[in-house]
């Protein structure tokens, strides 16, 4: 359970998915084979390759890991993604999650560790996730958004459709003349399974679609972190300073999902 900036006990954040995106400093020659063994401590399951894009994937298997699904390691050059998601939406089982944000969110963070130290020279550091409370329905989320939002009582009260989006900048504290950009997208959603349909007619998976309107799903309040550290930053950092960043703006995160809307 965590405390709402009301004062009043919520439920605590369930992680849709988790990424930390890194930027590297000119085209480099990175080789990105190996790293996601680096990091999973076993090779990956699948391997894609796409013009100038690597891509490993393998399952979570770890039964002490807070976290489940899949770990993705995406690198082109200039850029390495690790992204934690739940591939499979299976509606019945709720809202498809990779585990407890705030402690799932710590457990990605530190197995990321022995990749930092090998890590390409790193210029931009970004943390993103998506993270949901589940409610019976849309007017229970919009009462559960308030606690997070309570400025917003009276112009969202009886609002449908609600979308908020708002980049409230913070100067670093790892960092001189480094703005943190701490852009979060706040929502009350409810969800509806539909099924791909691949060129050729066959049937193809089913995804998971989030909408702000009408839903006979499960239904969330949904909020969307989007941490970064200054685009204008032109200097590659040291090692134990990505590190420190990369901190930093896991503790904005927590900050925001526990307090909501913070300056």
């Amino acid at each position: 359970m965590t405390e709402s900036n009301s004062g009043s006990s919520e439920p605590a954040w369930l992680a849709q998915s988790l990424r930390m995106t890194f930027f590297h400093s000119g085209t480099g020659s990175a080789t990105p084979r190996g790293w996601f063994s680096l990091v999973a401590g076993k090779a990956p399951e699948e391997i894609v390759e796409r013009g100038s894009r690597v891509q490993e994937k393998g399952a979570i298997a770890s039964p002490e890991s807070p976290l489940h699904g899949q770990l993705i390691v995406s690198h082109v050059p200039g850029r390495t993604d690790w992204i934690v998601i739940e591939p499979q939406a299976d509606l019945s089982k709720g809202i498809p999650n990779v585990g407890p944000y705030a402690t799932g969110m710590s457990e990605f963070r530190r197995s990321l560790e022995p990749w930092l130290q090998e890590a390409p020279p790193t210029l931009r550091v970004a943390v993103g996730a998506t993270l949901s409370q589940a409610v019976p329905n849309m007017e229970a989320g919009r009462a559960r958004l308030l606690n997070y939002l309570p400025g917003l009582r009276d112009y969202i009260a009886d609002g449908e459709d609600l979308f908020l989006q708002i980049n409230r900048r913070r100067q670093s504290q790892v960092i001189d003349d480094n703005r943190l950009n701490r852009l979060m997208k706040w929502s009350v959603v409810g969800f509806v399974a539909i099924d791909v349909v691949i060129v050729g007619g066959a049937a193809g998976p089913e995804v998971l679609q989030p909408s702000t309107g009408a839903s006979t799903g499960p239904h969330a309040v949904q909020l969307e972190l989007d941490l970064s550290t200054a685009a204008e930053w032109k200097e590659p950092h040291a090692k134990d300073t990505v590190g420190k960043l990369l901190d930093e703006l896991i503790a904005a995160g927590n900050e925001i999902a526990e307090k909501g809307d913070v300056r």
